[in-house]
């Protein structure tokens, strides 16, 4: 109906009309653009907020489960550490002899570092990262997702050498890799133990060791507490 009638003001010459015609068209055109690129900000604008607080419970989660694990984590290091300090003091014998076994089982404590991305790894695999419209919170996710993949090559590591120090303290203990927590060392004399300088020798790297492992899962815990805030920060902003 518009064609027919535009065509008839051409024909006519009335050319106020044709102009007036034109104008209506391009008008309707750009509204229906606007409107659609409307749309889709708002579009964008929920999946965004949709992420972001998908992001801000599963950062819940990780932080939790982290810190327990650098509980844990800690048990193991005050457990080393006071087997070390009563080997290298000489102090072992029938008195103590619980005392030392107890903190010696901790040695078996690994805190592993237990990233909980599955969000986070969606949004950057797919690009939706670029949804986030803040430059500095996009940046700031980027790094904490390279973060994560570095921890879990490095965490890999950490724990096959946990396993070869742990192998070789139970072959100088006479104990299977998998004895019972509750089990005696009583396998071994005092005095074997005391004399045992490789032993003191593995409890101390052990105990350095694992102090790094601390350190990385504490600083990750940390970041990740940062990033949570942010997030959240971001999402107040939004509402």
């Amino acid at each position: 109906m518009i064609l027919r009638r535009f065509m008839k003001h051409v024909s006519d010459q009335n050319w106020f009309a044709v102009g007036l015609d034109v104008l209506v068209v391009i008008t309707g055109i750009f509204l229906g653009l606007q409107v659609s690129e409307w749309n889709e900000d708002r579009k964008k604008e929920q999946q965004e907020r949709d992420y972001i607080e998908r992001l801000v419970t599963e950062m819940d989660v990780s932080i939790l489960s982290n810190s327990a694990q650098l509980v844990l984590g800690l048990t193991g290091l005050k457990g080393i550490a006071k087997a070390h300090a009563m080997l290298r003091s000489g102090d072992l014998g029938d008195h103590n002899r619980l005392e030392f076994e107890e903190a010696f089982q901790n040695s078996d404590i690994f805190a592993s570092i237990q990233p909980v991305d599955t969000v986070l790894s969606e949004m950057v695999a797919s690009g939706r990262v670029e949804l986030i419209s803040n430059p500095s919170l996009r940046a700031a996710i980027t790094a904490y997702d390279a973060q994560i993949n570095r921890i879990r090559i490095s965490d890999k590591g950490h724990f096959e050498l946990f396993l070869g120090i742990r192998k070789s303290f139970h072959q100088q203990l006479s104990l299977p890799i998998d004895y019972d927590a509750g089990e005696l060392l009583i396998a071994t004399s005092n005095e074997d133990i005391k004399n045992n300088n490789t032993l003191t020798g593995d409890l101390s790297f052990m105990h350095e060791f694992m102090g790094v492992q601390l350190g990385i899962l504490e600083n990750f815990i940390n970041n990740s507490k940062d990033l949570h805030a942010k997030l959240q920060k971001y999402q107040k902003e939004m509402q």
